[in-house]
């Protein structure tokens, strides 16, 4: 009998199409006891058993399993394989590592562009500024105190939507009535209508939380309508693909998330609509609301952003700078001594103003809701002034 092997006895590399229609390549080595045609049993079980399987589930244990079964069953003695997936360029057919959330990506070494299913997609986007105008726009900003450390570049995709919503709704709103020498409160109902025209970028990652991206979100839509982005050639392409962060969020799901937070940011123009036609109004409640949403064919846009770390007195801060434009989206600075005094004073007054304005509350004969949000407000301030000024930095916006 053979004795079994720590090496591989047969490796197979082939390229297939799962069930789901993705174009990927398999890598699979087995390991076992080494037999005739045990290599081409190999390279079989990966074409049948990822034909039959969807994308995900060839990073799972069922397809391994699946192709030990496959291998076992035709009488070959095997102890364990293992598996590497990658994507398969449809034009150059190299092989692209890419996270399995991802849905667009671009080739490194033929710009193409397109999604996991091979089908070519048209990207936008800006030019990104260079490295030293980048760093040259954070010296500016902090002067000539600051060491420059490292900059990094990505271009972060967005789906980029034009909307026209309109929503109509009728509300509830409690307001104050002068009646003497007091305020007596009063319900009264409204209906009417509302409607916006806006630019909607969505963020295409699952993980959306950047430093800086709220900013981001902001340049662009500002930069969309005077210096709109421009197709992404083929080399061009080639240039920047190690920087491009593959979009994780497909069209039809980027789709319904614009339509929920259009609604959302609707429900809040209604309210605030409803109230103005009430004089001291306290708040709206809709009960009975209908927002039609319109998008247009959404822009797969890709926003060049630089973080830059740089040193300060022996410290390390951030900022992040648009590649568009080079405008400085968000800084960390330190916090001068001044400052720090300047705060704590400031939380000692506002600590001290809470304590006064609780003081008079509970000893006056009515305390209502105002009062309790009145004194949960200044404890916050004074929290978060005390807070701020043992805090290592500031942010710069």
């Amino acid at each position: 009998m053979q004795a079994q092997n720590s090496q591989p006895v047969a490796e197979a590399h082939v390229s297939v199409a799962t069930k789901d229609g993705r174009i990927v390549y398999l890598s699979a080595a087995a390991y076992g006891t080494p037999a005739p045609g045990l290599t081409s049993a190999l390279t079989n079980a990966c074409k049948e058993i990822a034909s039959s399987l969807n994308y995900w589930e060839l990073y799972g244990s069922k397809f391994k399993l699946k192709v030990i079964d496959y291998l076992r069953g035709r009488g070959y003695n095997v102890s364990n394989v293992e598996v590497a997936v990658s994507y398969r360029c449809p034009t150059c057919g190299a092989s692209i590592k890419l996270s399995p959330e991802a849905v667009v990506y671009v080739c490194p070494y033929c710009g193409w562009a397109g999604d996991v299913l091979g089908h070519s997609k048209e990207l936008l986007t800006w030019r990104p500024i260079q490295e030293e105008e980048a760093m040259g726009a954070v010296l500016r900003a902090l002067g000539k105190h600051a060491r420059p450390l490292e900059t990094v570049l990505k271009l972060v995709p967005y789906w980029v939507f034009d909307v026209e919503a309109t929503a109509h709704y009728k509300a509830e709103v409690v307001y104050r009535k002068r009646r003497g020498n007091e305020y007596v409160r009063r319900v009264g109902t409204t209906t009417g209508s509302v409607s916006e025209r806006l630019v909607y970028p969505l963020v295409a990652r699952l993980n959306t939380e950047f430093y800086g991206d709220k900013e981001l979100e902001a340049n662009i839509i500002a930069n969309m309508r005077v210096r709109p982005p421009e197709p992404l050639s083929t080399e061009e392409a080639k240039k920047l693909a190690p920087y491009v962060l593959a979009p994780e969020i497909s069209e039809e799901e980027a789709a319904l998330l614009i339509r929920d937070r259009v609604e959302d940011v609707m429900v809040r123009k209604a309210k605030v609509d409803a109230m103005s036609k009430f004089r001291n109004a306290v708040r709206a409640c809709l009960y009975d609301f209908h927002c039609e949403v319109k998008l247009s064919s959404p822009r797969l846009v890709l926003a060049p952003y630089w973080f830059v770390t740089y040193e300060w007195k022996g410290s390390v801060y951030a900022s992040a700078v648009s590649g568009i434009d080079g405008d400085v989206l968000k800084m960390e600075v330190p916090i001068a001594p001044h400052e720090r005094v300047l705060r704590l004073i400031g939380s000692w007054v506002a600590a001290a103003l809470t304590g006064l304005a609780a003081e008079f509350l509970l000893s006056s004969r009515e305390v209502g809701g105002e009062a309790l949000i009145l004194l949960l407000a200044g404890g916050a301030i004074t929290l978060a002034l005390a807070k701020s000024a043992f805090a290592e930095a500031k942010i710069r916006r």
